[in-house]
């Protein structure tokens, strides 16, 4: 069964243009509304996976909608788009738990991208996380380099879900320069690569082919330069590395911009 989308936007180009990109593209299930009052009853009868709502619908507000979806339908997850920038806008959406909050204009086919990976991940859960060293180890033999047939992508995920302190030291196959990524009770909270520092080297390690990984764990202080859920840093590394591979121009009509909506 396809994973299913509601998009919500008071004007009816951008629906026509979201719901047209989609069904171009993927194999998901596109339904829509330009009415705030048709949303949630959508939601429910359609069995919705996934909203991607304006903060403006008409006089109403996305916010007030995805507050109500998160009560009523804790499972469906929310994007939440804007004309209108405001970095008080931005904590509320993510304070409400939506996975991105859009600033028009977007890239489409980013967008697209990040919703299909969003899919893909919930359905193909990874497997469970290495057991952790035994309490009675030395130091040295905290830190494991048989991770062969991990990719860098999997252990952040696993190790996120494990709620463990860990450090992922990741090494190119020059092995000429290091980076390294830090996991604190579930949450990726630095990373440093070639002088770069928080997403910016996380999304430059993730891009390397094939590195040498290793893990151990820390509990020395670290600065803290990464405030994005490791679900969303996952996400939007996996869009990094498509757009590097894709050189191609974006199509004509791919690319939603401000005109006045919100």
């Amino acid at each position: 069964m396809p994973r299913k989308i509601l998009i919500v936007d008071d004007q009816e180009d951008i629906l026509l243009i979201l719901e047209r990109e989609f069904r171009r593209a993927s194999g998901i299930a596109v339904f829509s509304t330009s009415k705030f009052a048709e949303a949630l009853p959508l939601v429910a009868q359609k069995k919705v996976d996934l909203v991607i709502s304006d903060v403006r619908i008409g006089k109403d507000s996305g916010f007030d909608l995805i507050r109500e979806i998160n009560r009523s339908h804790p499972g469906v997850s929310s994007i939440l788009m804007t004309a209108y920038r405001s970095a008080a806008n931005k904590q509320q959406a993510l304070d409400l738990g939506a996975l991105q909050f859009l600033e028009k204009p977007f890239q489409i086919s980013a967008l697209i991208q990040f919703v299909e990976n969003y899919f893909r991940m919930l359905d193909n859960p990874e497997p469970e996380a290495p057991p952790a060293p035994t309490p009675q180890a030395p130091p040295a033999a905290a830190e494991s380099t048989g991770l062969n047939h991990f990719k860098l992508q999997d252990l952040v995920q696993l190790f996120c879900l494990n709620g463990r302190n860990i450090v992922i030291t990741v090494e190119p196959q020059n092995r000429q320069v290091m980076g390294e990524i830090y996991i604190q009770r579930g949450r990726v909270i630095h990373a440093d690569f070639l002088g770069m520092a928080g997403n910016e080297a996380f999304y430059a390690l993730m891009q390397l082919p094939s590195p040498l990984l290793k893990v151990k764990d820390w509990m020395a202080p670290v600065p803290v330069s990464i405030e994005t859920s490791w679900e969303h840093l996952l996400l939007q590394a996996a869009i990094h590395v498509d757009t590097a591979e894709d050189t191609d121009l974006p199509e004509e009509g791919t690319r939603l911009y401000r005109d006045g909506g919100a």
